[in-house]
């Protein structure tokens, strides 16, 4: 009995992949309401570079946007997982906007690594990064690995391209 379970697992979990596979072969337009990550996506202005941030809390029923005391508005951890999904939407759907705003959520993570190549997650209101807080430091953790995951499907979707972008994500990782 329970070498047939664990045959009728395989068989299961292979017919899983299987279809899961031949999911992402044939990409297809998909209607997603992003409505609120475009409300909570905001473009920013640091030392003249232009890049955005994804703010991390805001609250019914005005959804005004809320800081955190400890940590700041925006993380890089949030950035990261809205950037790969604006790339992915982009190359379904074709929408140069997503794409722009994954540029721009790309010029954060670049601005948010710190020089031993970790990422620190927070920042604060007045654009400085929150360098202190025990979710923030840089170092390997969650948030650096979500970070280097968004700079590599930049470098693998776009390492052709010689333009400035390219170029510093490939140093970055």
């Amino acid at each position: 009995m329970k070498r047939n379970f664990s045959i009728v697992k395989w068989i299961l979990i292979t017919a899983l992949i299987v279809f899961c596979g031949e999911l992402s072969l044939g990409q297809t337009a998909f209607t997603v309401n992003k409505s609120h990550l475009d409300y909570l996506y905001k473009e920013i202005e640091v030392n003249g570079r232009q890049m955005a941030v994804i703010h991390i809390y805001s609250n019914a029923p005005d959804y005004k946007f809320i800081d955190d005391e400890d940590e700041g508005y925006a993380c890089v951890d949030d950035a990261a997982r809205a950037a790969i999904f604006y790339l992915e939407y982009f190359r379904v759907n074709n929408d140069s906007s997503s794409l722009i705003k994954y540029y721009n959520l790309v010029e954060f993570l670049l601005y948010m690594q710190s020089e031993n190549g970790f990422f620190y997650n927070f920042i604060w209101k007045d654009n400085s990064i929150n360098k202190s807080f025990k979710t923030s430091v840089a170092e390997p953790n969650w948030w650096t690995w979500r970070a280097l995951w968004a700079l590599m499907e930049n470098y693998k979707n776009f390492k052709n391209s010689n333009d400035n972008r390219s170029v510093r994500v490939k140093q970055s990782i």
